[in-house]
């Protein structure tokens, strides 16, 4: 079991569990739905199958490709020799399956826009790493993780308790989207050599020693929309406005400081090693603003 939850790189599922926890949570506080707690917990398990069977195929195929070679912090049991790569292969087909099973159940019992979701995700899961063309290997990866993970996650939530779309948890859910895209790009930072040199092109790649610039921004930038979703609609609709509890959030900034430090003193010395687990740091700090952000929703239900 714990070979495989090393596989399943498990620092790394708050990154997709959280948007489903954020929507689930603007459709109790907002959308006024009855709380389906069996619902909830099988829309979490759907989303954690997938996204481990998404990191077992990519640390198969990656290891197949000559991608990754070296052990790191976030390496999977694949590079470590703790599983081989047909056992990770298998595994990450077996998640799928629960995965999608799951997926329909629940469109089946709530809506079918859940099936919808659910195959745009587990898509994206799969062409990620595999195919004539995976996403990864054509600067594809960021988009495809904020939609699918962050934005899709959260709406996922919403309707499995409201049983139907809706614009606020697409919208809300940014900030954390790109939080976790940072997470994303602090991988593919650190190994913009090596999938360079097998031809693989990342957004890291693309940016080389700018990427520090995109980091930052995908640090920072949650903030400010942040302040965007609060202010900005009280100009025009205050109705759509995000409540100023939503602030909190603020007090991850100590830990966004702290990477951001750690990410230009790697700009500035790139021989140094200070990004080698730096993202896994920067999940730390997109399961703390997420978990802010819930706990501002649940705050402004009970001050209400």
């Amino acid at each position: 079991m714990k070979r495989f939850l090393i596989a399943a790189r498990s620092f790394s599922l708050p990154a997709s569990l959280v948007p489903v926890l954020f929507g689930t949570v603007l459709a109790v506080v907002y959308g006024a739905a009855a709380f389906d707690f069996g619902s909830f917990m099988l829309a979490m398990l759907a989303m954690a199958s997938i996204h481990s069977g998404a990191n077992m195929l990519n640390d198969c195929f990656d290891f197949k490709l000559g991608l990754d070679r070296s052990v790191s912090p976030g390496s999977g049991a694949v590079v470590r020799g703790l599983i081989k790569p047909g056992t990770a292969l298998l595994a990450a087909i077996a998640l799928f399956c629960l995965g999608a099973g799951i997926g329909i159940y629940l469109a089946l019992k709530i809506s079918l826009a859940i099936m919808v979701l659910g195959i745009i995700g587990l898509s994206a899961a799969i062409f990620y790493s595999c195919g004539p063309r995976p996403l990864k290997h054509y600067a594809w990866g960021d988009a495809t993780v904020f939609i699918s993970f962050g934005i899709l996650g959260a709406l996922g939530g919403w309707i499995v308790q409201t049983g139907s779309a809706a614009v606020m948890p697409a919208l809300w859910s940014t900030p954390i989207a790109m939080l976790i895209v940072a997470i994303l790009h602090a991988n593919n930072w650190r190994d913009s050599e090596s999938d360079g040199s097998r031809g693989v092109t990342t957004v890291a790649s693309k940016f080389g020693g700018k990427s520090v610039y995109y980091y930052l921004a995908l640090l920072f930038a949650p903030y400010l929309l942040i302040v965007l979703f609060i202010v900005l609609p009280r100009l025009l609709n205050p109705f759509y406005a995000m409540p100023w509890i939503f602030l909190i959030t603020a007090f991850s900034l100590p830990k966004a400081f702290g990477l951001a430090k750690r990410a230009i003193y790697f700009h500035r010395f790139p021989d140094s090693h200070p990004i080698h687990d730096l993202d896994a740091r920067t999940a730390q700090l997109n399961l703390v603003f997420g978990l802010l952000a819930v706990l501002a929703g649940v705050l402004d239900a009970a001050i209400r």
